[in-house]
């Protein structure tokens, strides 16, 4: 995961926040709920971020170590990438609320 590279939650993805999850609706229309630090992960993206400085976030959150933040956020990246839900900045967020 490289520092420089922003990413943010991909435009036209549709997401509902319950009190204690995201579930958000993936590029294979199949729903991905977030729970827990997923969610904390999911959230950081609102605007363009760097997976580093969610990384830090995570660690302050968690009060771990930065080695023990990123391997647990990494996985996390790497499946919302793929999943579509964050990317590179390029448009806006649909929010779906109730």
């Amino acid at each position: 995961m490289s520092d420089s590279v922003r990413l943010v939650k991909a435009g036209r993805t549709f997401y509902r926040k319950t009190s204690d999850a995201t579930v958000a609706l993936c590029t294979s229309n199949e729903p991905m709920v977030l729970r827990g630090s997923a969610r904390i992960v999911y959230d950081a993206f609102e605007s363009p971020t760097r997976p580093d400085d969610v990384i830090d976030l995570v660690a302050a959150a968690f009060d771990m170590s930065s080695g023990e933040a990123r391997a647990a956020v990494e996985p996390i990246v790497e499946e919302l990438v793929a999943a579509g839900l964050i990317g590179p900045p390029s448009s806006t967020t649909a929010e779906i609320t109730s």
